[in-house]
């Protein structure tokens, strides 16, 4: 029983530390700039440049918010 509950520790603190690594990527704001730009290249293949715009602009508005920071 000892054992088994070692397991699911290790085991949890393993998920933890992946879920960290996981969040900071995710709130690096260099990941949400590059994800604006992806979405915004999607959109102008998809031949919608008003929204690629938009895409464009939160690119922009992140990369000023990351030197604030």
């Amino acid at each position: 029983m000892v054992s088994v509950k070692k397991n699911l520790m290790k085991c949890f603190l393993i998920k933890t530390k992946k879920m960290n690594k996981i969040k900071t990527i995710v709130n690096n704001p260099l990941f949400k700039i590059g994800m604006a730009l992806a979405v915004a290249c999607v959109l102008v293949f998809e031949k919608m440049p008003l929204y690629s715009g938009i895409a464009v602009g939160i690119a922009i508005r992140e990369f000023l918010l990351a030197f604030k920071k």
